[in-house]
């Protein structure tokens, strides 16, 4: 593989990790705003999320923010990395999402959807992608 299109790959994977922080937050805000704005929109997504909120106390709320804070936090450092082909992001990368791959593979044997086969095999061809690249790219010396 040319290493432009090894940077390019990189590149990709760096904007679906920062999409992915700004999708929870945009969730976990999103459920804050619905539990202090009452809202009832007609989707059952938005009630089921609002039947959430509604059986959360405060300190259940700002756990699931602070929570998804720091996930969102830890996806835009790994994208940072990436974005500037940083080493020590594809560890990061690798090993984060490997933690993701057996939960993932388990959920998809209980309950197979194509949804699901698409999030485990995405999340298992990045961490491939980041261990290969770690195999190819040379120790740097102290």
């Amino acid at each position: 593989m040319r290493p432009g299109t090894r940077r390019l790959e990189t590149r990709g994977i760096a904007l679906f990790e920062a999409a992915k922080g700004v999708v929870v937050l945009l969730g976990a805000f999103g459920l804050l705003e619905l539990r202090h704005l009452h809202l009832d929109p007609a989707g059952a997504v938005g009630r089921a999320f609002i039947r959430l909120a509604g059986h959360t106390d405060r300190l259940d709320l700002w756990l699931v923010a602070l929570a998804a804070l720091g996930y969102a936090a830890l996806r835009w450092l790994e994208a940072y990395g990436l974005w500037g082909d940083r080493r020590w992001a594809c560890w990061l990368g690798a090993l984060s999402g490997g933690v993701y791959v057996p939960f993932e593979l388990l959920e998809l044997w209980r309950h197979p959807t194509p949804l699901r086969a698409a999030i485990a095999a995405g999340n298992l061809a990045v961490v491939l992608f980041l261990a290969a690249r770690l195999r190819s790219a040379p120790t740097p010396r102290p």
